[in-house]
């Protein structure tokens, strides 16, 4: 070990360049050095006259760190890059560590990274609370591994190469939390425009058409306004004077503008035409005074999203200010509306918030009781909408819709039985999109975590195999080498090895009559191979229930069983078929005595036969995208039942994500979702029966 201090010079005097002062260099902000060691922006350029006083010096090769915080805790470190300059200046709160010969940049700054020194750091922060810094003393004193040059470059090689697997890891599962959110905004403008519930509506034609809804409601909201006046007429004995009932002004029509196509069925409506009409539509308390452990809840802008209220921190408020609001007191049920800053998000009000109020920049739309107002937050939610009322918001200190826009805003209406299937298919499909939104949210976590166990292993001499001679590392002596425990590149964890299973006599015939019955009916085909062959084996023995004793394991293209091979060399030798390499594909031919096989194969589907000609018939049509995506469905399906958990979509999606990492990028959830809804419609759904898949060991064959 030794002292920082002892490999680098820690805040190196500053140099004074003789040059004329327009003279450009580069400058560095604070927010040009990314976070957790990702890099440096150094595009900008400065005169020298603006940057040569009052700024920190460095020069290429220095380590730059931040010193204060959050910057520090938030991994802000970088190594200066190749300048055009002689030196870069930039923020007073960088420390700049200059390494010293034998000692890389890369070295320091990769134990600098580790979340373990970040933490330490943190602790020994001085200064006042908000502007809390690293001080030189500690950096100079921290203790260091100190390797050869040689094993430092084996080292960093080392902890870079497995870096770059996670980078990619994590960039996949960026793709994946976009591709989600496309898919969020994709299903909203379906719910709202028809398009979700297209096979609906033809099952179901017998329903209240949306003018018809739109006039009930029209004449509910003037009846309530009749029988309020009326009241009031009563309340104070005096009889209505004549024509009383013209002064009625009824909501404001939907807007022309920006109408997408809508089916026939349904029509457009202001939002104010769906109002209750005995409560209006308002904004929240201005002033909302002190939180108050025992007060009133406040919905504000930051507690609304996604058609949810977030219950979790909300601020309470003096009952006395929340009386001053009355009209925006909540019961439960109606519609929010964010209207100041961020525009247009959503939520429907929990009946756990009756009672509670809202904050000036936030708008309570209380529907009426004929339509759903979740199918009307859905409709406010839709990117389309989202869009047109921020354009709509007008600047003052922050954007501003105005209530009068909302009032008027134009949206789309469905009949009443058609908006509670749009809401039940939504909410299907967002679930599923919840349940790998989070997968893909753990899998960054655990990258992030994988990254600071490299880094520990690596400054503890466990992360290359230890070299006899000068390239030996000081900081161990009798560690032991972890090449054996690595996990070897391109293979998932080992598991302990299965017993080996004793198959009753005559198996191997078994299989090869059914492989030889499906291989004499699609042999032929454009799709058909191996894999296509596999699944279809393993599918007669998990859906149809043919003992073959197969034992599939998870492989990248779904349930596979090495008895395939066994298939195929006894095949060969008896003459029943033959395979062959046809680019990337392994194919089937039929031989000369397979005739015995398929009465063999008769004889063991026996009444199950036509079952299986049925399946033979989908896989046919199938490539061998679709022929893997549904025998893995099937297979993720049938082990949840066989372990007696839930088989909702949302875990049929997440376990079909977790059966292989290919799986995430190569089948959206929208896609498995597709699949699973036509498993169910062709009446191939597991039963929870068959052999369960096991987990992938080491490499196979294939």
């Amino acid at each position: 070990m030794a002292k920082l201090s002892d490999l680098a010079e820690v805040s190196p005097s500053k140099q004074s360049p003789s040059l004329p002062p327009d003279t450009p260099f580069h400058f560095i902000p604070m927010k040009a050095v990314k976070e957790e060691f990702g890099g440096i922006d150094i595009q900008t350029m400065r005169p020298l006259s603006e940057v040569s006083k009052g700024y920190t010096q460095f020069m290429t090769g220095d380590v730059i760190m931040a010193k204060i915080t959050p910057c520090m805790e938030n991994g802000k470190l970088a190594i200066v890059p190749d300048l055009k300059s002689p030196w870069a200046y930039g923020s007073t709160e960088f420390h700049v560590i200059r390494p010293k010969a034998g000692v890389e940049g890369k070295w320091i700054a990769y134990f600098l990274s580790q979340m373990s020194c970040r933490r330490d750091a943190r602790n020994k922060m001085s200064g006042s609370a908000g502007q809390l810094r690293v001080p030189t003393a500690w950096l100079e004193a921290l203790n260091l591994p100190i390797v050869s040059t040689n094993e430092q470059r084996r080292i960093i090689a080392k902890i870079e190469e497995l870096f770059s697997d996670l980078d990619a890891g994590v960039a996949a599962l960026e793709r994946v939390r976009a591709n989600l959110k496309r898919y969020r905004a994709a299903v909203l403008h379906a719910a709202v425009t028809g398009r979700l519930t297209e096979a609906w509506r033809k099952q179901n034609p017998q329903t209240e058409a949306a003018d018809n809804l739109l006039d009930r409601i029209l004449k509910l909201r003037e009846q309530r306004w009749t029988d309020h006046q009326v009241e009031k007429f009563n309340k104070a004995g005096k009889a209505p004077p004549t024509g009383w009932r013209k002064k009625y002004e009824p909501p404001p029509v939907p807007s022309s503008l920006f109408r997408n196509k809508l089916p026939p069925e349904w029509c457009y409506a202001s939002v104010d035409q769906l109002t209750s009409g005995s409560r209006t539509s308002g904004y929240g308390v201005l002033q909302p005074g002190d939180d108050l452990p025992d007060g009133i809840p406040l919905v504000r802008v930051c507690d609304v999203a996604e058609g949810r209220v977030d219950e979790g921190n909300l601020k309470r408020i003096a009952p006395s200010i929340s009386a001053q609001y009355e009209r925006t007191v909540l019961q439960g049920g109606e519609i929010l509306l964010t209207i100041v800053g961020t525009i247009g998000r959503t939520a429907i009000v929990p009946q756990s918030l009756h009672g509670a109020n809202i904050a000036r920049a936030v708008a309570v739309i209380p529907t009426t009781e004929l339509v759903e107002a979740r199918f009307i937050e859905l409709c406010l939610r839709e990117s389309s909408m989202r869009t047109r009322l921020t354009k709509a918001a007008h600047e003052v200190a922050r954007k501003t819709l105005n209530l009068e826009d909302v009032r008027a805003a134009s949206l789309p209406l469905a009949p009443v039985e058609e908006q509670r299937q749009i809401i039940e298919e939504v909410d299907r499909r967002f679930s599923v999109v919840e349940a790998v939104e989070a997968e893909v949210e753990h899998g960054i976590i655990r990258a992030a975590r994988l990254r600071q166990s490299i880094l520990k292993r690596a400054f503890e001499g466990k992360l290359v195999p230890q070299i006899d001679g000068e390239d030996q590392p000081m900081l161990t002596s009798k560690q032991p080498p972890l090449a054996a425990s690595l996990r070897k590149r391109g293979k998932r964890i080992s598991q302990p090895p299965r017993i080996k299973r004793k198959h009753r006599k005559g198996i191997a015939f078994d299989r090869c009559a059914v492989m030889s019955y499906a291989i004499n009916r699609l042999g032929s085909g454009k799709h058909f191979g191996r894999t296509e062959a596999m699944k279809t084996l393993y599918l007669s023995e998990a859906w149809l229930g043919i003992d073959l004793e197969l034992e599939p394991v998870r492989e990248q293209m779904g349930p596979l069983d090495n008895a395939i091979y066994k298939i195929e060399n006894l095949a060969r030798k008896q003459g029943w078929f033959t395979t062959r390499k046809a680019g990337p594909m392994i194919r089937y031919e039929v031989g000369p005595k397979i005739a015995d096989r398929l009465a063999a194969g008769k004889r063991i589907l026996g009444d199950k036969l036509t079952e299986f000609d049925r399946l033979l018939s989908a896989i046919e049509k199938m490539d061998t995208d679709r022929a893997e995506l549904f025998a893995t469905t099937f297979a993720v399906w049938n082990d949840l039942l066989l372990d007696t958990q839930s088989a909702d979509d949302a875990a049929i999606v997440a376990g079909v994500h977790g059966w292989h990492p290919s799986k995430i990028g190569k089948f959206p959830a929208d896609r498995i979702v597709r699949c699973i809804d036509w498993m169910k419609q062709h009446h191939f759904v597991p039963k929870g029966t068959g052999p369960r898949s096991t987990v992938l060991v080491g490499n196979i064959k294939g």
